[in-house]
């Protein structure tokens, strides 16, 4: 992942699997916590039926903390994601880390398997086991990793020149990421004053002006700030004390550059929603 990355892409759609070790744990350059993957159940001859056996539970290993990874993640699949891609797959839904994009669950093969040799040089393998979650359900096997993201399939989305699910992953991880654009108008809420940021790509030269309206205006004025990314100063900032409305006007920027726009409150512990609207300034 190059440094300061703010999300990741990761497409496992022909992984066919390999190590269910590395498919449990590769996960874990994601988390900053030892998190109960699943666990591991085999048939008992003496119980008639399948056990679990607590010293197979799967846990992660945490690397050294500045290898860990806390940016947005989204997981492309398809049912040629199996095996060991199905662990990592589903590893990577563990507290909503990741967004699972798919048109698909992936393929449900979910236990270990175990190799019989036969004579002239031939084998085959079975599953000798069952991956079960952390309260001990099935997790894998005959269900597959589901998507968070459904992506529709239409005649658009295959025989289109864009590749559909890449575009839904890139597209969730900009909401993820709060990114906003010229001609945007979303709402939000500020909860205790706490402010909530957006990313504002802007080109060079492009003239732009931001505004934000309380919809509360009574109870809530809201305060605009824009940074520049790696400051922690805001290089311009409005209040809305009288109107309900913060606003800057006639802004452009002088090279390609991706702003910071906050939505506070005037009082600390206000809450209250708004409307923020990124218009064109020509």
């Amino acid at each position: 992942v190059a440094v300061g990355a703010l999300g990741v892409v990761i497409d496992m759609r022909e992984n066919g699997g390999g190590s269910g070790f590395l498919g449990d744990q590769l996960p874990a350059y994601f988390f900053d916590d030892e998190y109960l993957i699943g666990k591991t159940a085999r048939y008992s001859a003496a119980r008639g039926d399948f056990a679990i056996n607590e010293a197979e539970n799967d846990e992660f290993i945490l690397p050294a903390n500045d290898l860990y990874y806390d940016g947005a993640v989204a997981v492309i699949i398809s049912p040629n994601c199996a095996s060991a891609c199905e662990s990592f797959a589903y590893a990577m839904t563990v507290n909503q880390r990741a967004a699972i994009i798919g048109e698909y669950p992936t393929a449900g093969l979910g236990g270990s398997v175990v190799p019989i040799a036969l004579p002239d040089d031939t084998s085959f393998n079975y599953t000798n086991s069952r991956s079960l979650t952390a309260d001990g359900t099935i997790a894998i096997e005959g269900l597959g990793v589901q998507p968070t993201i459904l992506v529709p399939v239409t005649e658009a989305t295959l025989f289109g020149e864009q590749d559909a699910l890449l575009e839904a992953a890139l597209g969730e991880l900009r909401t993820a990421l709060n990114f906003i654009a010229l001609g945007d108008v979303v709402t939000g809420e500020v909860q205790g004053g706490i402010p909530v940021r957006y990313r504002l790509p802007i080109k060079m030269g492009e003239r732009f002006g931001i505004e934000v309206r309380s919809q509360t205006p009574d109870s809530f004025t809201p305060a605009l700030r824009l940074y520049v990314p790696g400051t922690s100063e805001a290089v311009l900032d409005d209040i809305a004390r009288r109107s309900g409305i913060a606003n800057l006007n006639g802004l452009s920027a002088p090279f390609d550059v991706t702003l910071i726009v906050e939505i506070g409150a005037d009082d600390d512990a206000a809450s209250g929603t708004y409307t923020l609207e990124i218009f064109d300034d020509n």
